[in-house]
């Protein structure tokens, strides 16, 4: 049959065999690209070879492939809904309650899209990885992931309105009250697993940054920039529940250290780092800098700020560089300290130390350290 006549008899017949198609299950990608071709007019060279026929090939709603032999194969668990939904994997009826494996998307870079099998400790919903390891592939930045929405709403928008790159939710069932004590809820989990032993240049977590590009001579106004925010609130601030909590943290930074019985130096390792703001090389300026600004939370509080709370709290008397004892101008700055008793051949600091001692008297309360580094040459004043 020539190019022309297949092309009339597609358009004759589209509605109807594309309805008598439908009806058997989901019209197969590869069948569906030859019909939409020729019904918009193109070139006929672009069907050839076989035409597929047949009953659709596997379970009921199953996407289809040309099979070979002028017949259509079914995938099975994977599905294309009347309403434009594309499933995955089995259903969850089929799974069985305890699995030794799920099924998982895997993106490559150097491969095609793949369904393969994860196991139940480690399972991920959906895995992209990057396997491009030459070095001709190495690029000055490379993204394993990203997610751009190019959108802002025009004019002015209401005083709450939020604009969120991306929202995850995670145990958003009101109706689930079992003892899940045991699970360790992550909202958004990094972890950066270092396997090769190549010498990296920098490994970090999680890098925020917040960039603002707009064009020369142009004017942003920004009311409030914030690199990271953290805040966990509990309740919707209507409904009246009851929350129990053993520890709130705002945030929780481990230094880094070793795991195990491992040798190598770690040069330095800092809890928090905190760099002074840039200054570019316009006439921009910054009003106020501050490397820490602890303030009490009173919003929405009605009761004002809290009277019990604590802006720096040292737990370890012990431990340097904090509220009971702090090193001015560094580590080797005079020590400024407080404790009981008295300081002579106990606190070690260089000349111009100040201790304060909790249980002195009358000339005996405030000491000085006018000579020496170690722990002697303190005089009481």
């Amino acid at each position: 049959m020539s190019g022309t006549s297949r092309r009339g008899l597609l358009k004759g017949a589209l509605a109807g065999s594309v309805s008598s198609i439908s009806a058997h299950g989901a019209l197969g990608l590869a069948a569906a690209a030859q019909v939409q071709e020729e019904k918009d007019g193109l070139e006929s060279g672009a069907l050839s070879g076989t035409a597929v026929s047949g009953a659709p090939g596997g379970p009921a709603a199953s996407v289809q492939y040309n099979a070979g032999g002028g017949n259509f194969g079914g995938i099975a668990n994977f599905e294309l809904t009347p309403a434009g939904v594309v499933k995955i994997g089995p259903r969850e009826a089929e799974i069985p309650p305890a699995p030794a494996s799920v099924p998982r998307i895997q993106l490559s870079t150097s491969a095609l899209a793949k369904v393969e099998t994860n196991t139940v400790s480690t399972m991920a919903t959906m895995v992209f990885v990057d396997n491009s390891t030459t070095t001709s592939n190495a690029t000055n930045a490379e993204d394993g992931f990203v997610i751009s929405r190019n959108y802002m709403p025009s004019g002015t928008v209401a005083s709450n309105f939020g604009f969120s790159g991306m929202t995850i939710g995670i145990s958003d069932d009101p109706s689930n009250a079992q003892d899940q004590s045991g699970a360790y809820l992550t909202g958004l989990n990094v972890y950066t697993e270092l396997l090769s032993p190549t010498t990296i240049g920098n490994a970090a977590s999680i890098e925020a940054f917040n960039i603002s590009v707009i064009n020369p001579g142009q004017t942003q106004t920004i009311g409030s920039i914030i690199g990271v925010y953290t805040e966990t609130l509990l309740g919707d601030g209507a409904n009246v529940a009851t929350y129990n909590v053993t520890r709130a943290v705002g945030l929780n930074i481990g230094t880094t250290g070793f795991y195990g019985p491992q040798s190598g130096i770690i040069a330095t390792s800092w809890g928090l780092n905190i760099e002074g703001p840039r200054l570019g090389g316009g006439t921009g300026s910054i009003t106020s800098r501050n490397g820490i600004r602890i303030a009490s939370q009173n919003q929405g509080n009605p009761g004002g700020r809290n009277p019990n709370s604590w802006a720096i709290h040292e737990d370890d008397p012990l431990d340097r560089n904090a509220l009971g004892s702090i090193n001015l101008g560094g580590n080797a700055g005079p020590l400024i300290s407080a404790g009981n008793g008295n300081p002579e051949g106990v606190v070690s600091s260089v000349a111009g130390g100040l201790y304060l001692r909790l249980d002195g008297g009358a000339n005996s309360t405030l000491y000085v350290k006018e000579s020496g580094t170690g722990n002697t040459g303190w005089v009481a004043k």
